[in-house]
């Protein structure tokens, strides 16, 4: 029995200390959330070390058997797949998700072997929603850079008009538009309001004040300002 609970590569002595705790103890469903909280999240080493705190406290209690420990991993498994199915996640079919965590785990038969199956499974699916993310996160800017080109002219166009009609928290889309971008949405929507005065000067004979309403700007003495501030030069220049 120690040695499904330790492993079974090591020799243990009558005379060793061994023990299995004095406590109970069952899963809780929190406990297998937290772990998917910090999976969905990405953050990979808070879900490694919730995984290793589960097995700690399974090793650590009277209830320990190896049958109780593959139920609990089993469990774990079942509540990722279909956490990742809710979330839309398409699994890569490198992740073998099909039978083979479940019967990996029911041919183990000790408790660190069980652990490092979870841990290596985490690591991978942890992994695979990130990509995910950022990939549903590029699309998503993508549209909005297309957006701004094809909207500009909307006077009200700003972080919390375009994060609206994206049905997005505004505060998060400020940072993953910054993040992919590398300036401020504010920013680049000055840039690319200040981008199109400069080709409709080209090639239009308009007035300021007109190019100025043409790129979402009312007041000709703030645009004004702008494309000095944005292109180095005054819009007479």
């Amino acid at each position: 029995r120690y040695g499904k609970l330790k492993g079974s590569n090591a020799i243990y002595f009558f005379n060793d200390e061994i023990h299995f705790g004095g406590r109970s103890w069952e899963v809780k469903t929190n406990e297998i959330e937290e772990i998917l909280f910090f999976v969905k999240a990405g953050v990979l080493d808070k879900a490694m070390q919730s995984i290793e705190k589960m097995f700690q406290d399974l090793e650590k209690s009277k209830a320990f058997s190896v049958e109780r420990a593959r139920l609990v991993s089993a469990q774990f498994v079942s509540t990722l797949i279909n956490s990742l199915a809710e979330m839309g996640v398409i699994i890569d079919n490198n992740l073998s998700f099909d039978i083979s965590p479940y019967k990996r785990i029911f041919e183990l038969d000790s408790l660190p072997d069980m652990q490092q199956t979870l841990l290596e499974l985490t690591e991978k699916v942890t992994s695979q929603v990130t990509r995910a993310r950022s990939k549903k996160t590029n699309n998503i800017i993508h549209e909005v850079k297309e957006f701004i080109q094809q909207e500009m002219h909307i006077p009200e166009m700003s972080l919390s008009y375009v994060s609206n009609k994206f049905h997005m928290n505004s505060s998060y889309f400020s940072r993953i538009f910054k993040q992919d971008i590398g300036i401020s949405f504010t920013d680049y929507l000055l840039k690319c309001r200040m981008e199109k005065a400069v080709k409709l000067l080209n090639e239009t004979d308009w007035k300021a004040y007109q190019i100025a309403e043409k790129v979402g700007i009312k007041d000709p003495f703030y645009f004004s300002n702008c494309f000095k501030k944005v292109m180095g030069v005054s819009v007479q220049e």
